[in-house]
């Protein structure tokens, strides 16, 4: 038995060499601009979840502790937009530390 590839794609042995190579130079940038996707929903989402805590639980946790989450958020919504992927995950993580008592309080309830 013998079996014969052949390509059905219509390229030829140095166009795919030169997708490759290309492929290869792009693959950094490729992997950025897919990292700085991810952390933007990321945090969009973390947002939006926010928001459903604040609507469940926001009138039962301290006036600091509600103004910090506030700061957290705003400065988070500041540079979503933006292209710094590393200033986009420091606000989230800021965010998701300052608004761990209302997690914790919304979490106790679920449990019980």
């Amino acid at each position: 038995a013998q079996v014969t590839v052949q390509a059905a794609h219509g390229l030829s042995p140095d166009e795919v060499e030169s997708l490759v190579t290309e492929s290869i130079e792009n693959a950094e940038a490729d992997f950025t601009a897919r990292r700085l996707i991810e952390l933007k929903n990321k945090a969009e989402g973390e947002l939006r979840h926010l928001d459903k805590l604040f609507a469940e639980a926001g009138g039962e946790i301290a006036p600091e502790q509600r103004q910090a989450i506030e700061t957290a958020a705003r400065d988070l919504q500041a540079v979503v937009g933006g292209t710094d992927p590393v200033a986009i995950q420091d606000a989230s993580a800021t965010l998701v530390k300052a608004a761990t008592p209302l997690t914790s309080l919304v979490m106790n309830r679920v449990t019980k």
